[in-house]
């Protein structure tokens, strides 16, 4: 269920951390000049070894989003991480693994908004993972940015330790229509770098339906190895048609808040449009 806030842009990396680490998550670096945060989870089952390496500047290090009005930070599914002792560097798993884009506005990384522009952001988090939605004043014509961290609630294949950790955003994806996985899933030899799985889900054809009523479609991934790996629990696509950002429809019981993304280069979501579940109608 999704939770909303305010905060300052400048704030929304600490935000994150803020989150996850209210959750469950810890952060374990030793060094944090230098192996910036590494956010370490058992899992909801307490069966996993979860690690994302994240940082606020961008993929080659610079302009921080906390310090500036740029507005891209980066993150690494480096596999594991072994601290070292205090103010000395861990060892890192995958030292090559690429940095990626971590937006958090459709913009491109040259561009900027103002660090003191106060935003609203929507959160899911457990100790699985972080779904974090952001959106900016309507006078900045930026639609809103989406993106999820961690392992899904539902995984259909063996996903040990940090196999199965996955990154999946609206704007400035590794891939399109498609989630980084950090691993193979266990049944599958380990690869030495994040690889991709494609995107699947069935879209409406037309939403709302000739009665008024709306479908949301689940989103699953996987490809032609592996199969079905998994399912993007906590959160569901739609089409386009009819709705904006900020609408609650009603299914059954339940309520959805819509955000509609804009995206600047890949998408990795089947559709700009997103629910995100907000519990039962009162």
């Amino acid at each position: 269920m999704f939770t909303q806030g305010t905060c300052l842009k400048k704030e929304l990396y600490g935000k994150i951390k803020e989150l996850m680490i209210g959750a469950g998550w810890e952060n374990i670096s030793s060094d944090p000049t230098n192996d910036f945060d590494v956010m370490y989870s058992t899992g909801e089952a307490g069966d996993k070894k979860l690690v994302v390496q994240m940082r606020a500047t961008a993929i080659n290090g610079l302009n921080s989003i906390e310090d500036t009005n740029f507005a891209t930070a980066s993150l690494r599914l480096i596999g594991s991480y072994t601290p070292g002792t205090a103010g000395k560097a861990g060892t890192v798993d995958r030292t090559s693994e690429t940095w990626r884009a971590l937006a958090i506005a459709p913009i491109a990384t040259t561009a900027t908004v103002d660090k003191e522009t106060q935003v609203i952001y929507r959160y899911d988090v457990n100790k699985n993972r972080i779904i974090f939605n952001i959106e900016y004043p309507l006078a900045l014509n930026l639609s809103t940015t989406t993106f999820y961290i961690g392992i899904p609630d539902d995984t259909y294949c063996s996903e040990p330790n940090s196999r199965g950790l996955l990154f999946v955003t609206s704007t400035s994806a590794p891939g399109a229509l498609s989630v980084l996985v950090t691993d193979s899933a266990g049944e599958v030899a380990p690869v030495t770098t994040a690889t991709s799985r494609s995107v699947l889900c069935q879209l409406s054809p037309k939403n709302p339906n000739s009665a008024g009523s709306y479908t949301l479609s689940e989103i699953f991934y996987g490809d032609s190895s592996e199969g079905i790996r998994g399912k993007l629990s906590g959160i569901y696509a739609l089409p386009t048609q009819n709705v904006l950002t900020g609408d609650i429809i009603v299914q059954g019981t339940q309520q959805y808040l819509i955000v509609v993304n804009q995206n600047l280069g890949n998408d990795a979501f089947p559709s700009k449009a997103l629910a995100l579940p907000l519990g039962p109608v009162s």
